[in-house]
């Protein structure tokens, strides 16, 4: 989903929510600067609730629970 991204500039910091919800995973991608949110509705029996965060520093991404930030 960062790689798709339609903006004009990318934060270093990308958010995702993801909701479980009665029909699969809700999944809200944001980044902060400048404002950017999409949401998408995937189905799946496994859906969690939980928010990881996407660090760039231009040569490297890493992924995080929010309880690892």
């Amino acid at each position: 989903m960062v790689l798709t991204m339609e903006v004009e500039e990318k934060d270093y910091l990308q958010v995702f929510t993801l909701t479980k919800t009665a029909t699969g995973q809700h999944i809200v991608h944001e980044q902060e600067q400048p404002p950017y949110r999409y949401e998408l509705d995937v189905p799946c029996d496994d859906a969690i609730n939980a928010k990881v965060f996407v660090i760039d520093d231009l040569t490297h991404s890493t992924m995080l629970l929010a309880e690892e930030y």
